[in-house]
């Protein structure tokens, strides 16, 4: 007599997997199984009422025991932590895959599905034993049922209950349905495989995971290390001054006397400071596996109220969110734009008479204007000072932690705050009403992400976020420019060269994308500027995994200094780095290919999104300037001065004189 059926869902994944004539189970990446295994797990639970949740937040709603081992212990180990997301779960639970996998094998050789030979309490495979293989009498009829259920759903108009759906999500995660339809009904099936996979949220959540995250690397046993040297600092204030003074330079002191590991104090914390060419090829080999950014921006964040922002996201969800936001950030939004470019130069030089002008502030009004023109569709010329205001308040009290977090409270904080939510509000506004036939952008995107799935991108965060192409202007873009403008004022002959080029791309109207990437000097005056003035000499970080690096182990939890832009200081790298030497950029010399040797970008998956549209945007606005305006120094002697905070950028004392000349 046949024994009742009713297979839990991880063992419907193994039965959908099983080759009927061999007994094996079919192909499929072993991380994409140990996914599927453990969302099999959470969504039994979740049938059983004992889970709820989200993408956002998964938790516990019935402690009470199903009487399973492995979906107790999984209640267990959820009930002891607090609320965390469903990607957290699923990434903790399928590291363990060998044992799900195990564990709904043995669920099947208890209702006598497996194949003869197995020993009892075995927990080798028992579709994969070796030797004679014989199929028990259960397991065709099993399996069967299991595909004839999913196929149902996927090509009748039957509504599917949720059990279904979830086994659809699982199929898919394994990529099973080539093998279970031929191309045409495949192909047919693909909108009703779409429209269930957004119907379940921990599916969407599994699919998620086994699409965008890859599989974690193999644990490296960790020997204890040499011990970590620590910089030598004052009572309370530790390296603060030396960091404050000159970041870049105190991180190579110490890099030239302690090598490529030690440990600073800044701020109130302790950091494990990683620098040199060793450890930026570390961050691009290895740099997602090993850190993350979201306890850096989580404060960052909630001061509006949101959960995350771009920077401070890991992960499937730090791919998803900059695939939202690759069109928009893309060189190639600037291929047409040019012009647009060029008229806002213009149109900012108009009022700047005969006097002298303060160089950043300027150079602030027009990137930030640019930006906001031409990724989304926005002037935000008159909310610049509340959004210079506010941002550098939070980055230094919320990011960097070297201003009093009471500074946020001031009213002119909360005032500055509640109008870049009128800024975003009318961006919402502005692209909801506009025509279709418009140029879509950035915001247009995000809206349509936000759309689509309100749970990953909710209003709470979409506020924040659509803010972006403003806040990049504020420093970065700013930064980039006004340094730039230093290097061309100390070096007359070079600013002769950048003019006649200037000239040259002008000669028939506002130069092409095309005619800007042609500036030979003016593109590498922007390099090496980049590589001398780098926009920030540190970045934070968390290291997650427990890692070795030059015989030093350096434990997870560590808050991590990356010196990305030291080696641009290394003579060994960039002989005489002290020197501003377009040539270095040359063909016959080409310093900055040597591997991790330059990065004024960042390095790995936080790399900037729109490094390239911010070389094109930098240069461009450089040649429109140099086409419009004589420029000189002012006063003649002036040195430069830098502030370091939030970020590295020409303080307010720099200025110049600019003489209209066309």
């Amino acid at each position: 007599m046949e024994r009742s059926f009713d297979p839990s869902l991880g063992e419907e994944v193994l039965l959908l997997l099983v080759d009927r004539d061999t007994g094996d189970l079919g192909p499929v990446r072993p991380w994409s199984l140990a996914c599927a295994l453990a969302g099999a797990a959470l969504m039994e639970l979740s049938l059983l009422r004992r889970l709820d949740g989200n993408q956002r937040e998964l938790f516990l709603i019935d402690k009470t025991g199903t009487g399973n081992a492995l979906l107790d212990s999984l209640m267990a180990e959820i009930a002891a932590e607090e609320t965390r997301s469903t990607r957290f779960w699923l990434e903790r639970f399928a590291a363990r895959g060998d044992e799900f996998r195990e564990a709904y094998l043995d669920m099947l050789a208890d209702r006598g599905i497996g194949l003869a030979g197995r020993e009892e309490g075995s927990t080798r495979c028992p579709m994969s034993l070796g030797g004679e293989r014989v199929p028990s009498v259960d397991l065709d009829a099993a399996r069967g049922r299991v595909r004839l259920r999913v196929l149902r759903s996927l090509l009748t108009s039957e509504i599917p209950e949720g059990r279904d759906v979830m086994m659809v999500c699982l199929a898919d995660a394994c990529a099973l349905f080539p093998g279970l339809l031929s191309g045409p009904e495949l192909e047919a099936a693909q909108p009703r495989i779409a429209l269930m996979r957004q119907m379940d949220q921990i599916g969407r959540a599994i699919i998620d995971a086994i699409w965008e995250i890859e599989p974690p690397v193999a644990r490296r046993r960790v020997h204890a290390g040499k011990p970590i040297p620590e910089v030598p600092g004052l009572p309370f204030i530790g390296n603060g001054i030396g960091m404050a003074r000159d970041a870049g330079d105190f991180v190579l002191r110490q890099y030239r006397r302690f090598g490529p590991v030690f440990r600073v104090r800044f701020a109130g914390k302790r950091y494990v400071v990683l620098a040199g060419l060793e450890a930026n090829r570390l961050v691009q080999r290895r740099g997602k596996d090993l850190f993350r950014s979201d306890a850096m921006w989580h404060g960052f964040a909630a001061e509006f109220g949101a959960s995350r922002v771009l920077v401070g996201m890991d992960g499937g969800e730090h791919v998803r969110m900059r695939r939202a936001h690759r069109n928009g950030y893309m060189r190639t939004a600037l291929n047409d734009r040019i012009p647009d470019v060029v008229r806002i130069v213009r149109t900012h030089m108009r009022g700047w008479g005969d006097g002298p002008l303060p160089v950043v502030s300027t150079m602030r009004q027009i990137v930030t204007e640019q930006l906001g023109t031409i990724i989304a569709g926005f002037s935000p010329r008159e909310y610049l000072d509340d959004l210079n205001r506010a941002m550098r308040t939070l980055l230094l009290s919320r990011v960097v932690g070297v201003a009093p977090a009471a500074l946020l409270w001031t009213p002119s904080q909360r005032r500055a705050r509640a109008r870049l939510r009128e800024l975003a509000e009318r961006l919402w506004s502005a692209h909801a009403e506009r025509p279709e036939h418009m140029q879509r952008d950035l915001i247009d995107d995000l809206l349509d992400v936000h759309a689509e799935d309100p749970q990953f991108l909710p209003e709470s965060d979409l506020y924040v976020v659509m803010l972006g192409p403003f806040i990049a202007g504020l420093d970065t873009l700013t930064a980039a420019v006004s340094f730039a403008l230093h290097e061309l004022l100390t070096h007359p002959d070079l600013m002769a060269e950048a003019t006649r080029e200037a000239d040259e791309a002008f000669s028939t109207g506002p130069p092409t994308a095309a005619q800007v990437d042609a500036l030979d000097v003016t593109q590498r005056i922007v390099l090496e500027s980049l590589r001398l003035h780098p926009l920030a000499a540190v970045t934070m970080r968390r290291a997650v995994n427990t890692f070795e690096f030059e015989g030093h182990v350096i434990p997870a939890g560590s808050d991590v200094m990356l010196a990305y832009s030291l080696p641009h200081r290394l003579e060994e790298v960039f002989p005489d780095p002290g020197r501003f030497d377009i040539g270095r950029f040359a063909p016959d010399r080409e310093e900055h290919r040597v591997p991790g040797a330059y990065a004024p970008f960042g390095l790995g998956t936080h790399r900037c999104l729109g490094a390239g549209l911010a070389q094109l945007q930098v240069v461009a606005t450089l040649t429109a300037v140099l086409r419009h305006a004589h420029l000189a120094p002012h006063p003649a002697n002036y040195r430069l001065g830098i502030r370091q905070f939030p970020m590295v950028t020409p303080n307010d004392r720099f200025r110049m004189r600019a003489t209209r000349r066309a």
